[in-house]
């Protein structure tokens, strides 16, 4: 990271600082928590891979559907996006 970029981060920082929030924390509570996408991938998929012939459908499916759900985290998923997807 390059001098400007640093400062550039640092004053992001302190102004989140000034605004009452811990940017560590936020740091932290976002990376605890996978996406709907990383849960997905990560998690679901190598499973159904072992375990159904069908994994592709389901791969083919995810991609098409639910992009809308991929930057969620998994514990912000709702069943509104759920019924969202279904309609």
């Amino acid at each position: 990271m390059d001098l400007a970029t640093a400062r550039k981060v640092a004053r992001g920082y302190k102004a989140q600082i000034a605004e009452g929030v811990d940017p560590k924390a936020e740091r932290d509570k976002v990376s605890v928590f996978p996406t709907v996408k990383s849960f997905f991938y990560e998690s679901y998929l190598p499973l159904a891979k072992q375990r159904k012939r069908s994994w592709n459908d389901d791969e083919h499916r995810f991609r098409l559907h639910c992009v809308d759900l991929f930057t969620i985290p998994d514990h912000d998923l709702t069943a509104r996006h759920v019924l969202n997807l279904q309609l």
